[in-house]
């Protein structure tokens, strides 16, 4: 069977969405004006104790594109904003897509190289940040982008002797009107940049469209999850992570619901602020099921009104002891991610499975995991897995399917790196997703794992060239060569680092060096003290046999460290704690 009757469904609904968006609900800020029409003293956002309604987060929308263009801003112009959480964030997302200007959504996590970095891809002419993050952002700013006009402080009062820097009095005395004259927004229009982990290097800023806002709210929150204006959905995710913002506030924007946010997830809170927001729904990464099966059972498990969330890879394990935990009527599994155009939606609810993927809009192909290529046969052409096997996830470029499209990164270069031609004909283009997974029959897909020099771990993805990268700037590493390992009972991998060190090495000093400069889910869970590296004959690391020896002290000759997130250092690996680790006893 092409397409089941439920399938057929979601598809009818789905596809309704087109008829709106060639209405005219073709941008962030359009909708939010069609809301803030149709249901103005509706609450838009609930956070903490505020709570903001949709004509006043219109009207605050409204100030900042009047600030901005008073500024000079123009269509293209881009906007880093490096904020916690608040519904501050939205209103710059929002007035900034008004006038065609670009937000760089800034990992909050993200401190020295790595910041650095994010600033200077994205290339901003403002900068926008929460209070508590200026100390970050004064470690470097000698090293950030020359053309920087200024750096806007908000959500919380600029400090003494910055007053002038302080955007919300700014904007209180900017009109609440609508701007004159806006543009005409585009389908295809840039709103934001989401930086994701890549095979390569450090972050890459990925280019995220209307379009692609529109269709992951449209498909996840408006036909799978049958979201309304009468849902509340709680989404404690960052704004600046995929699911935040394209399914969280994307099923938001396309449905008139309400939005609960907080500025970092908490298990032990969850669903008592749930309640309290009176959430309907909410949005999940695969490692929250699991932090909140963790928390001790309680009578008020199920003293909530949350009774729809969607998902993504959430371990077939945990997916029915979670549904009948806290009383969730409906799980709704997807396949996505920041830049990729394969959206596969898992609508029969079925545990384990990402959903059964459309061979219009992607395919499974064979794929070499020691040299990390795809397999082509004597003709050139990839090669269809069979059901059983495993494979490489590719989505087709050009594909009436293919509604989310790829609109790539800001970097070109970077773009090209991720497609190929000529898979199954001379004039075919795919995009690699980069993830492995498993075909069955009938078309179901199962997650395998991240491929290559990306492993997934606490549900974000990490680029191993990204942590290579930082590491290497350590004074005392000669050389390191980074990669995902498999620990029991966890999801993903966990990272280790293969190093070479220098004769004046110093443990304690390393690991403040790691939490310094990493963000906690990219701190290397291990370290393997190496003699010299594993080459290749052309002088390039060698990862497969590493990650085949593992993490286990007893396998290993060379000296093995493990990251004891409580101390916040490492600590030599021997047979105790290693059985710890592998029999689950030690929280990770």
């Amino acid at each position: 069977m092409i397409i089941n009757r439920a399938e057929l469904k979601v598809m009818g609904r789905l596809f309704v969405s087109l008829y709106r968006l060639l209405r005219g609900d073709r941008s962030v800020a359009r909708l939010v004006e069609k809301w803030a029409r149709l249901t103005p003293e509706r609450t838009a956002v609930f956070f903490e104790d505020r709570r903001v309604s949709y004509r006043e987060l219109n009207e605050w929308a409204n100030r900042v594109a009047n600030f901005f263009r008073s500024q000079g801003a123009k269509p293209g112009d881009v906007v880093a904003l490096y904020m916690e959480n608040c519904p501050e964030y939205l209103m710059v997302v929002t007035g900034l897509n008004r006038i065609g200007v670009v937000t760089s959504l800034i990992n909050t996590h993200l401190r020295h190289q790595p910041l650095r970095h994010a600033f200077n891809i994205c290339n901003p002419r403002w900068l926008i940040a929460g209070v508590s993050l200026l100390p970050a952002i004064e470690a470097v700013a000698a090293e950030l982008p020359a053309g920087i006009e200024e750096t806007w402080i908000w959500d919380g009062k600029a400090p003494a002797g910055q007053e002038q820097r302080d955007l919300g009095p700014a904007l209180e005395k900017t009109p609440a009107s609508p701007p004159a004259n806006p543009d005409k927004p585009a389908f295809k229009a840039h709103v934001i940049n989401i930086y994701t982990s890549g095979t390569t290097g450090l972050p890459k800023a990925a280019r995220v469209s209307n379009r692609r806002i529109f269709f992951s709210g449209y498909a996840l929150g408006y036909a799978l999850a049958r979201f309304s204006n009468q849902d509340v959905i709680y989404t404690p995710l960052p704004l600046y992570h995929s699911i935040g913002m394209f399914v969280g506030w994307g099923s938001v924007l396309v449905t008139g619901a309400g939005f609960g946010i907080r500025r970092r997830f908490s298990a032990s809170d969850f669903w008592a602020e749930a309640k309290r927001f009176g959430a309907t729904g909410a949005t999940f990464i695969g490692e929250m099921p699991r932090f909140l099966l963790a928390q001790a059972p309680d009578p008020s498990d199920r003293d909530h009104p949350v009774r729809r969330v969607i998902t993504v890879g959430l371990r077939a394990n945990l997916w029915e002891e979670f549904q009948r935990r806290f009383g969730i009527e409906k799980i709704f599994e997807f396949y996505g991610a920041t830049e990729t155009n394969v959206g596969i939606m898992n609508v029969e609810g079925r545990p384990g499975f990402l959903g059964r993927y459309m061979p219009l809009q992607a395919a499974v192909v064979k794929w070499d995991a020691d040299r990390e290529c795809l397999l082509r046969d004597e003709k050139g052409r990839c090669q269809w897995v069979e059901p059983g096997q495993e494979g490489m996830l590719i989505g087709r470029v050009s594909s009436v399917l293919n509604l989310l499209g790829f609109d790539g990164y800001v970097d070109d270069e970077a773009t090209q790196t991720k497609l190929i031609k000529g898979a199954f004909s001379s004039w075919d283009e795919f995009f690699v997703t980069g993830d492995v997974v498993k075909l069955h029959e009938d078309r179901w897909v199962s997650f395998v794992d991240r491929s290559g020099d990306t492993y997934r771990w606490k549900g974000e993805n990490v680029a191993t060239k990204e942590v290579e990268v930082v590491l290497d700037s350590c004074a005392e590493v000669c050389d390191v060569n980074v990669y995902g390992v498999k620990v029991p009972g966890e999801e993903g991998a966990a990272g280790m680092a293969a190093l070479v060190r220098e004769k004046d090495w110093d443990l304690d000093r390393f690991s403040a060096f790691v939490c310094e400069n990493l963000p906690h889910y990219a701190r290397p869970l291990f370290l393997r003290i190496c003699k010299e590296m594993p080459m290749t004959v052309t002088m390039k690391h060698i990862k497969y046999t590493l990650r085949k020896d593992g993490f286990d002290p007893e396998k290993i000759a060379d000296p093995v460290y493990f990251f004891d997130r409580r101390e916040q250092k490492y600590k030599r690996l021997d047979e105790d704690l290693y059985q710890d680790i592998v029999c689950g006893n030690l929280k990770l």
